[in-house]
């Protein structure tokens, strides 16, 4: 196995273990090495977007089980996780990830069902949007969660 074969898988499966809350902060503080592996094909959009599934689909099931075993005050109600983690959750829901009894323990709130979650939450293109993202972080988002003037 060629080097750059080497760097692609360890830079593919650390993206794959994100927080996809978390995209732009990591893309932004992994901008560098990103653009020389993008640029020089060792990473291409198929790879990335793969990597980001599992990315994903790893934050759906976390949220499924949070929201299960109600665990969770702040975020009671899949309509009350956070946007990024909502949008996980109807991919994961779309794309038939749980079973059946699990859909029957996650809490909607507000008269949703699994199908309406889907519709109000799940973007056409989730996943060609978070790859842009991590190709093109943005630096304001990453510096106001980190300075003390907000």
């Amino acid at each position: 196995m060629a080097l750059t074969d080497k760097i692609r898988d360890v830079v593919l499966q650390d993206l794959s273990q994100i927080d996809v809350s978390e995209l732009n902060k990591y893309a932004w503080e992994n901008r560098e090495i990103v653009k020389v592996l993008y640029d020089a094909r060792i990473i291409d959009d198929s790879a990335i977007e793969n990597a980001l599934r599992s990315a994903v689909l790893k934050q759906a099931r976390q949220d499924f089980n949070d929201l299960a075993s109600q665990t969770s005050e702040l975020f009671p109600y899949a309509d009350s996780l956070p946007n990024s983690n909502r949008e996980s959750l109807a991919y994961a829901l779309a794309f038939g990830v749980f079973s059946d009894k699990e859909i029957d323990q996650i809490p909607f709130d507000h008269g949703d069902s699994p199908e309406s979650f889907m519709s109000a939450y799940l973007p056409r293109d989730l996943l060609p949007s978070l790859r842009k993202e991590y190709l093109n972080p943005k630096p304001e988002t990453y510096l106001h969660t980190h300075c003390e003037c907000c």
